[in-house]
């Protein structure tokens, strides 16, 4: 749906892309993380497994992208083997990547089949991707639709607009009751798993219905303690109190506070959005605004700000973050569809900034995350951006994506030690990033959190499936298994809601509004998937 919008904007055409190794220097996650046993306790195997060719003669794998043959299961057992395309942090390689209790165990050109369940994906095996910033219970809600010839000029215009308000009242007019709350949640997350995500930042509230499916880097990550605090409003609103509450949570000495994420200048003027960026760093002159206070970084808490947006910020300003450790967001879609322009990703890439990428929400961004490394693919095709290929854009959503929420020593890259946090994607290309940024749910092969599957193809769910719960799901055709109920954390009576009972809830949240004025232009929650 979005990606249209990016097609009008700035025209089509996703060729491929370069896939030269960068380096993404050091990943300072934060402390106290629970990282898992030290990678010696493990076999990684072979430091260099030869060159990717698929399976194949590398000449023989098509430039353009296209569904690579089933996977197939070779063998049961305990753990987990799984063999293909493996995109390790340095470089593709062909290989096997093995999984025990959670954990990457071994990454090798191949690894002990011992007690395993064996399984030739056929397919490219990433990290699974990571949301690094999402509204994700609005993710049910169609995009809202102003007039197409209005563009705003900060996000204190749109969030006032009548059309806007009466567009999301059926979930905000009652954001923080369970009743609301709980379908729209349970939904944003089962929309992004089935396109191939494991991690979201964005959750909102801690509630107990969201416990069980994908992590949640703002509450229910399980990877150590909840390290991360937001402010959704201005920063230009936080007082002296507030700004001491947030120093003292980030030199906390048992649990620091590692990430505190902000919107920052979402959008270029007008309502003091410009201004953003220096009330945060200490030099709002106006009274009772921690004049000569940064949140940015201070003693005992560098590397602290997850700055999200950023779209007008100055040469000197985007130095100073830097040079303060502060992590970027990129959210291109839900900019340029709001505002007509975005963060100045060219210099920040040629800063070798990692930012991460996250499409902001269905309301005016990308519907999920491959909808969104599509859309910044083109972006940088039409703005002749090279770095921003389709390597980076892998880099961007997953490792990146992983630094930026403060996870990651525990997610984010395929290495031994890390958490099984995978996903497979069945299609094949001569570049193996660019198969994965074709894919859509029906490509998704195989979702894995903590090594335990919550999606995949239907023939592969009795090997790999995280209960016997699990329902089937069709994907544009695609015969998939989806794993909603009864998953290990819930509890309550939404423990055992399945996708119809989800959906049912949202069809009468909906139902509810039918009789307004002027009436909504939606009158049913947006599809988990949308077929081409």
């Amino acid at each position: 749906m979005h990606f249209l919008v990016a097609s009008l904007l700035f025209g089509v055409g996703c060729g491929p892309g370069g896939s030269e190794p960068i380096d993404v220097g050091g990943m300072d996650a934060g402390p106290d993380l629970d990282a898992g046993p030290d990678a010696e306790d493990f076999d990684a195997g072979p430091a260099d497994s030869g060159p990717v060719d698929g399976g194949s003669d590398a000449g023989e794998l098509p430039t353009e992208s296209e569904p690579s043959p089933p996977a197939t299961v070779e063998a049961m057992g305990t753990h987990l083997v799984l063999a293909g395309v493996i995109l390790a942090p340095d470089r593709p390689l062909v290989g096997e990547v093995r999984i025990e209790n959670g954990l990457i165990t071994c990454v090798a050109a191949s690894c002990p089949h011992d007690d395993a369940t064996v399984i030739r994906t056929e397919g490219v095996i990433s990290p699974g991707l990571i949301d690094a910033h999402n509204h994700l219970p609005y993710n049910w809600i169609p995009e809202w639709e102003p007039d197409p010839s209005m563009l705003f000029d900060n996000r204190y215009e749109w969030s006032e607009e009548e059309s806007y308000e009466a567009h999301v009242a059926p979930f905000a007019d009652r954001r923080s009751t369970n009743i609301v709350f709980c379908p729209s949640a349970l939904w944003g997350e089962l929309r992004s798993i089935v396109h191939g995500t494991t991690t979201m930042m964005g959750q909102s509230f801690d509630r107990t219905c969201t416990g069980g499916g994908m992590r949640n880097a703002d509450h229910k990550h399980h990877l150590g303690y909840n390290h991360m605090r937001t402010a959704i409003g201005s920063v230009r609103d936080i007082t002296d109190s507030d700004a001491q509450g947030y120093i003292d949570s980030f030199v906390e000495e048992s649990q620091p506070t590692t990430r505190f994420a902000v919107h920052m200048q979402e959008g270029l003027m007008g309502n003091g959005v410009e201004l953003e960026f220096d009330s945060f760093a200490g030099r709002d002159t106006r009274p009772n605004r921690h004049q000569g206070i940064s949140l940015l970084s201070g003693e005992g808490f560098f590397g602290v700000a997850l700055l999200i947006h950023s779209m007008n910020l100055s040469a000197v300003q985007l130095m100073e973050a830097i040079d303060n450790g502060a992590h970027f967001v990129w959210s291109p879609s839900s900019n340029l569809i709001l505002y007509g322009a975005t963060a100045p990703i060219d210099e920040m890439l040629s800063l070798a900034i990692d930012v991460a990428l996250a499409p902001d929400w269905t309301v005016s961004g990308s519907d999920e995350m491959l909808s969104e490394m599509r859309f910044a693919r083109s972006y940088g095709i039409d703005q002749s951006i090279e770095v921003l290929d389709d390597e980076m854009v892998w880099r961007m959503s997953t490792m990146n994506a992983a630094d930026a929420v403060g996870l990651a020593e525990s997610i984010g890259t395929i290495e031994v030690g890390r958490h099984a946090d995978i996903t497979v994607f069945g299609r094949r290309a001569a570049d193996p990033y660019r198969a994965l940024i074709d894919s859509r749910a029906e490509d998704v092969r195989l979702v894995l959190i903590e090594g335990k599957a919550y999606y995949g193809d239907l023939v592969l769910e009795e090997a790999t499936a995280i209960n016997g719960d699990c329902e089937v799901f069709d994907a544009c055709g695609a015969a998939k298994f989806l794993c909603v109920a009864n998953l290990p954390d819930a509890s309550g009576d939404w423990a055992a809601h399945g996708l119809e009972d989800i959906r049912g809830e949202l069809q009468g949240i909906i139902d509810e509004y039918s009789a307004v004025d002027p009436p909504l232009s939606y009158d049913a929650p947006l599809p988990l998937v949308e077929c081409l």
